[in-house]
């Protein structure tokens, strides 16, 4: 289910955790779905069923994000994760 919602995902905006646990709320729960979904984020993108980008923000730190592995890293937008 992730991983089609990953790869219906249209360019440039990709998807980090928060996000995801958001819009995935029946799969994850209230409580611990922004950690579900980033350990189940990070088990796609560790098998390469998708591609992840780290980079830092001076709100939140450290920011992953998720995108289909069709897309090359320009491609994707980081922009709505800074301020």
């Amino acid at each position: 289910m992730v991983l089609t919602f990953v790869n219906g995902l249209e360019k440039p905006n990709p998807i980090d955790a928060t996000k995801s646990s958001r819009d995935l709320v029946a799969e994850y729960g209230d409580k611990t779905g922004r950690v579900r979904a980033l350990a189940t984020l990070n088990q796609l993108a560790k098998r390469g069923l998708i591609k992840k980008k780290i980079f830092t923000t001076a709100d939140r730190g450290n920011v992953a994000i998720f995108f289909p592995r069709a897309w090359s890293e320009n491609e994707v937008s980081t922009l709505s994760y800074r301020n």
